[in-house]
């Protein structure tokens, strides 16, 4: 952010040794006009955060200062008093700017044309940095697999709020081909039955899936290759009032956030989802009217992924838009592996 703006940065980690922290902090607290508070799911509730954020937040004019919350790996569901008052910023590309052009209004550090040129140069190392923090807070978070069988995986909605770990997490997998948080948003007010965060008890949110109930024509247009996904809108989405109606659904997203040597906890929060997707499908719609359902190969592991689960390729990237491949498969045939997923872990369990 410095590179960006070229002000003057104070960090609470870098006070000299054998200076009073307190009374440096208390001064440069005075003087700042806009404060960033990184928030991790470690820190959350850390003292040193809620002292300086509440200094931050109560002291001069409410105008001329501002407090703002950098979230990685948590929601603001998450946060504790005064946090969970200040409109959170989460490090995907388009918060992060929008979070830029906020502190250069107050600052008038640049003009508009060299902020976001420098934002561009220097957003591929701030992506870096930020995703090394989030592995690094799910390290601190996520359990050794030798504790599982005392944890268990939840299925629940997603709040409105919840839409900004989602996003995160997706920019980190999907990169060029995320969603915005924006048009998330707007799916989501259009119908929210469809979108489900992945719990695990103790720990935290560590994945969501995000089911659409599209409607015939753009469905049909998506599966051309006609429309890209953030091209769908909020009227190409059955509303809840319309279950009745639905006869396909579209899985837009499946996306955890563990890092990779906690892979095995992933897989199985994966099976215990796919074992009790009648529940999850269940919120959209009566799941015996659902006949097909369709999902796009956005990265090479999802591929792999609707593969194994007996998806068959409808139309070839390379006759599509967005150049990835169309999935699909019968629902019932689905519905049929996975109870037979159910069964068989009963039998050993």
């Amino acid at each position: 952010m410095q590179d960006v703006l070229k002000a003057d940065v104070f960090l609470s980690s870098e006070i000299d040794k054998g200076k009073n922290w307190f009374n440096t902090i208390r001064d440069q607290l005075r003087d700042c006009r806009i404060g960033i508070a990184v928030v991790t799911a470690r820190s959350a509730a850390a003292a040193w955060l809620l002292f300086e954020s509440g200094a931050l937040a109560a002291g001069g004019r409410a105008d001329n200062r501002k407090l703002c919350t950098l979230l990685v790996g948590v929601t603001p569901d998450d946060l504790p008093e005064p946090l969970r008052h200040f409109q959170a910023t989460l490090p995907t590309k388009a918060d992060v700017h929008a979070l830029l052009r906020s502190m250069n209004a107050v600052l008038e550090a640049t003009n508009e044309t060299t902020l976001n040129k420098r934002f561009r140069e220097a957003w591929s190392d701030f992506k870096n940095s930020m995703d090394d923090l989030l592995n690094w807070s799910d390290e601190e978070q996520v359990p050794a697999l030798e504790m599982y069988e005392r944890l268990d995986f939840t299925f629940e909605q997603t709040s409105r709020d919840q839409l900004l770990w989602v996003a995160s997490v997706e920019e980190k997998f999907y990169d060029d081909d995320a969603i915005p948080l924006e048009k998330l948003q707007e799916w989501f007010d259009a119908n929210a039955s469809g979108f489900t965060c992945v719990h695990l008890k103790r720990f935290g949110i560590i994945g969501s899936v995000d089911i659409l109930p599209l409607r015939e024509d753009p469905l049909q247009q998506l599966l051309q290759g006609k429309i890209r996904e953030i091209d769908l809108t909020a009227d190409d989405i059955y509303t809840p009032s319309e279950r009745k109606n639905i006869r396909s659904i579209y899985v837009e997203s499946l996306a955890f956030r563990e890092p990779d040597d906690k892979e095995e906890i992933r897989r199985m929060a994966v099976r215990d989802l796919l074992k009790r997707s009648v529940e999850i499908v269940s919120r959209i719609c009566d799941p015996d009217q659902i006949e097909t359902v369709y999902a796009l190969g956005a990265t090479a592991a999802g591929e792999r992924f609707v593969d194994n689960l007996g998806f068959a390729d409808v139309v070839h990237g390379a006759k599509r838009k967005d150049h990835h491949t169309f999935w699909a498969a019968s629902y019932s045939a689905l519905r049929e592996r996975f109870d037979g997923m159910r069964r068989e872990d009963e039998k050993t369990s």
